[in-house]
């Protein structure tokens, strides 16, 4: 499309794109990202993987307060109390009852 037909769409107030055609945009990135991170175990280091690993986890818990504060305003004590748990578990099974770290932190 020119530039000339984008913006009389735009001023019509006319989609640039219907809902079809962005619905299989969102399904094709989103298969080629489930992919992507289905590979990576395969064609990775074992220091990448823990690195995706550690991103991952970092990011389900920005998710989680970012659902909680964002659409509720409420403030949470909570994430934080169970993310230090987590890893406190892990530092004392490890480090006082002589479990791998593989077995403490399923990686």
């Amino acid at each position: 499309m020119t530039n000339e037909v984008v913006l009389a769409r735009i001023e019509a107030g006319r989609p640039l794109m219907t809902d079809s055609k962005r619905r299989g945009y969102a399904i094709s990135v989103g298969g080629i990202c489930a992919l992507g991170i289905l590979l990576v175990p395969y064609v990775s280091s074992n220091y990448l993987l823990t690195l995706a690993i550690e991103v991952m986890i970092a990011g389900v818990f920005a998710s989680g307060l970012n659902l909680l504060i964002g659409y509720t305003g409420l403030a949470s004590a909570g994430h934080a109390m169970f993310y230090g748990l987590g890893g406190y578990g892990i530092g004392i099974g490890t480090a006082i009852y002589g479990f791998p770290r593989r077995s403490s932190a399923w990686q």
